[in-house]
């Protein structure tokens, strides 16, 4: 965190991989995110922002019974909050909001470009 000084470092999970049209692979969580959040699930995120009130905000999916049934468990909000212990803990649909507030205060925006394509802008 200290290496980031004023800037920001976004981080995302990866998407899930299809083996055919309706079967996935098991899911394999981006090694920087994993090894930064502790996070093994899809379309997740993380600000790290030492300069900010709440220097780690991590964002998850909601719970949603109909999907864990097919997908596997999530953490939701509150599981997450609890179990990585962020400074902020959201909701996924959040991000852009939350991202666009802290950018504005970050010196340097620190971002994998080319990792997720579907993501880089």
């Amino acid at each position: 965190m200290q290496q980031l000084g004023g800037g920001m470092a976004v981080l995302l999970s990866a998407p899930h991989a299809s083996r055919n049209s309706d079967v996935h692979y098991e899911y394999r969580a981006c090694s920087n995110f994993y090894y930064l959040t502790g996070v093994k699930e899809e379309n997740t995120a993380a600000i790290f922002f030492p300069n900010s009130e709440k220097p780690y905000h991590l964002f998850v999916l909601p719970k949603d019974a109909e999907k864990e049934m097919w997908e596997g468990k999530r953490f939701g909000v509150d599981g997450a909050k609890a179990q990585f212990q962020p400074d902020a803990c959201h909701g996924i649909e959040e991000f852009d909001a939350v991202f666009k507030q802290l950018l504005k205060q970050a010196d340097t925006l620190h971002y994998a470009l080319g990792m997720h394509p579907e993501n880089d802008e």
